[in-house]
């Protein structure tokens, strides 16, 4: 388990640019994954807390708490939504985990909008923001929040939501 901050460019043109503090919480799988998915409490519009239900991919709404953006099954998913999972997305206030290469998976999965500027634009967007908010790679599980976290507690309770989905997640595929 470990917790960094980065930089990153989330704006700005060939002028100007935008960088805003992130700070990542990961945890190690024991061995790479190709499933990518990402568990978050469910917003009050249906879908991800930090996007709402304008995401073009698949999401699944896991009973009238919790939601999963990506392809898991419902054993699956059902699995990795332990109690302590459960109370530790509670506790995380609105963060989501993700598993994998996430936002490889929301681009891998959008619709094809290429056949216009406006279209290409659009999913370029979205790219973005997934890289920015989700990230990840097939061998970690991990929270990105904007912003410096100083508070040790808040630290805590995200390490704690990472913690638990990557446990459960090596629970429910045998590891």
């Amino acid at each position: 388990m470990r917790a960094r901050t980065e930089r990153r460019k989330v704006g700005g043109d060939s002028r100007s640019s935008n960088y805003a503090t992130f700070t990542i919480v990961e945890a190690d799988l024991e061995a790479p994954t190709a499933e990518s998915m990402i568990f978050s409490v469910k917003s009050s519009d249906g879908g991800l807390a930090e996007f709402g239900e304008n995401i073009p991919t698949e999401t699944t709404v896991v009973d009238d708490e919790f939601v999963v953006l990506g392809e898991p099954s419902d054993t699956l998913a059902s699995e990795i939504l332990t109690a302590r999972t459960r109370d530790a997305l509670r506790a995380a206030e609105d963060d989501s985990v993700s598993i994998g290469a996430a936002e490889e998976h929301m681009a891998d999965h959008m619709p094809d909008m290429s056949d216009s500027i406006v279209g290409g634009l659009f999913k370029g967007k979205f790219e973005d923001e997934f890289s920015k908010q989700f990230g990840g790679t097939p061998t970690t599980v991990a929270m990105n929040t904007k912003g410096r976290l100083g508070d040790p507690d808040e630290l805590d309770r995200r390490a704690e939501a990472v913690a638990a989905v990557a446990d459960a997640f090596e629970d429910a595929r045998g590891a």
